[in-house]
């Protein structure tokens, strides 16, 4: 992973090549392609790992910000499958504004707003489109404020009622971020 960074700090950080040098389309191993002189495809794994294509779960596609070789502005994660799985932007290497996440399927799976971290109300949708839950993210920290069964049975109104939440543990948090092929 060193000589990946090592190269692209070579590429991207030497004030000696112009960008006449590089060519419009080129890519850095199996890892990062770069397009049309100011774009980046980054392939990285569930944890967010930049790795080598064959292993990737996911890739970005954004314009690129050379100064910390990673995507600016809005961006679009994608499933290896090519389906939508991210929309949102990143400021400062860190996600800022609207974001969009979406099942395998195309339907729209959470929606909210980054502050760096998750802020304010986020809803989260099951599969078929009804809403599941919704949270008000707090300094990072989630308060649920509505929850409802898969067949839209109220479970919590307004912060009142009973939801059974599991606790989360790094293997959930890993498998969940598979896509549901898996």
């Amino acid at each position: 992973m060193k000589n990946i960074y090592f190269t692209l700090l070579l590429f991207f950080g030497s004030n000696t090549f112009s960008q006449n040098v590089l060519p419009n389309d080129f890519k850095i191993g199996n890892y990062f392609e770069v397009f049309k002189k100011d774009s980046l495809k980054i392939y990285f794994n569930c944890t967010g790992t930049v790795v080598d294509k064959r292993c990737a779960t996911l890739y970005r596609i954004g314009r690129m910000d050379t100064s910390i070789i990673n995507v600016v502005g809005e961006f679009n994660d994608y499933y290896t499958n090519h389906h939508l799985y991210l929309k949102a932007k990143i400021h400062r290497n860190n996600l800022e504004g609207p974001a969009h996440y979406y099942y395998t399927n195309g339907t729209l799976k959470e929606e909210g707003i980054y502050n760096n971290v998750r802020d304010g109300k986020w809803i989260y949708y099951y599969p078929n489109g009804k809403i599941e839950k919704i949270f008000n993210y707090v300094n990072g920290e989630p308060l649920v404020l509505h929850a409802y069964s898969k067949n839209g049975k109220p479970l919590v109104v307004n912060g009142n009622g009973n939801l059974k939440l599991i606790l989360v543990t790094i293997a959930n948090v890993i498998f969940s971020k598979l896509p549901e092929t898996y």
